[in-house]
């Protein structure tokens, strides 16, 4: 049993991960699947991060294009295009974030409440893009109170 956690672009694999499938025949290829994921302030629409030119054109240059270019690669590598991603999940995305708007994480979490995953969202008032990374913030210890309750 494990859980993965990112923050922004680490924030979009840890979800990524979290959707990719079992193999229906386990006894060719043995994998591991995660019981949960936590997004921090994490990219989970490539396609709408593109759009927005959010994290200085970084969706461009990890996909080699626009979405209209490779929709597939898109599709295939996005969250909000995943769901449901079948495991238990926390968004945390602080309202202050200038370099990702909150609005596409309370869009992902809707989306994938709405396909019946069960997601907590946690919204930071006085959080910005960066507060993650500071062991004293609330933004942190929201984090690690959800994984103490995942084991």
């Amino acid at each position: 049993m494990f859980v993965v956690a990112g923050h922004s672009a680490g924030g979009h694999l840890a979800l990524w991960v979290a959707a990719r499938k079992k193999p229906a025949n386990i006894s060719s290829l043995v994998r591991v699947h995660p019981i949960a994921a936590a997004g921090l302030a994490a990219i989970t629409d490539l396609a709408r991060t593109f759009e927005l030119n959010a994290g200085r054109g970084a969706v461009k240059e990890f996909l080699g294009g626009s979405p209209s270019q490779y929709p597939d690669r898109y599709a295939a590598a996005s969250p909000i295009e995943l769901l449901p991603l079948g495991v238990r999940q926390l968004i945390i995305h602080g309202v202050r974030d200038e370099a990702l708007p909150i609005d596409l994480s309370r869009n992902y979490v809707n989306a994938a409440q709405a396909s019946g995953d069960c997601v907590e969202f946690v919204e930071l008032p006085d959080a910005g893009h960066m507060d993650f990374l500071d062991p004293d913030s609330k933004a942190h210890l929201t984090l690690w109170k959800w994984l103490a309750a995942q084991v």
